[in-house]
């Protein structure tokens, strides 16, 4: 399972043993990166929501410096303190528009550091972006409706949205003004509502 071949594999199965006809898929960071790969390679889904995701990085370089990355971010996991480790997280770059909001951090901090540290350095090291296959040249290919949302504030993101939705025939770009990375749970209405307007766009089956 920890693999990010593994995942996809997870999913499918279910969507089979479910007996599910063409799903939707939505996902979000690391979600977003198995929903949009799972789009663009398997035939079992009708539509996906992609939000701050990745399709991959294109050179082996970059693959090789994110993995080193990565494994020396799960090392932290495992090592340092997790609710310390929680805190840098959380106060690094990516969550920046966290910093003004103390009771959502409180809340996100308190929520996650449910999770098993184990656990979330295994995900991570399976997981990397820099094991993620790159699937940049499979999204002019795209064949379902997508929806690619951002924050405004996040900036790499919403650039990098934008670019997929660009390539891909058809696709819908929104950008959920006055929130960063963590949109779902900055905007979680406006996000709700941005879905539920792209689903019901959608041609009944």
């Amino acid at each position: 399972m920890y693999s990010f071949e593994g995942a996809c594999a997870a999913v499918c199965a279910l969507v089979d043993e479910l007996l599910l006809r063409d799903p939707t898929l939505i996902g979000y960071s690391m979600g977003g990166r198995l929903a949009l790969s799972m789009a663009m390679t398997s035939a079992r889904f009708g539509a996906a929501v992609i939000t701050s995701a990745s399709p991959g990085l294109e050179m082996e370089g970059e693959r090789e410096a994110r993995r080193a990355w990565d494994q020396a971010l799960a090392e932290r996991i495992l090592t340092q303190p997790f609710p310390q480790f929680l805190q840098d997280w959380y106060g690094g770059p990516l969550f920046k528009d966290f910093s003004g909001q103390k009771d959502l951090l409180n809340r996100t901090l308190e929520r996650r550091g449910r999770n098993d540290p184990g656990e979330l350095a295994l995900s991570l090291r399976g997981m990397s972006l820099g094991v993620q296959p790159s699937i940049w040249n499979r999204l002019a290919g795209g064949s379902i409706p997508m929806m690619f949302i951002a924050g405004e504030q996040d900036d790499r993101y919403s650039k990098l949205m934008g670019k997929m939705a660009a390539l891909v025939p058809g696709a819908r770009l929104e950008i959920i003004p006055e929130c960063g990375h963590a949109l779902h749970v900055e905007r979680p209405s406006t996000y709700a509502n941005s879905i539920q307007s792209f689903l019901e766009s959608l041609p009944a089956t």
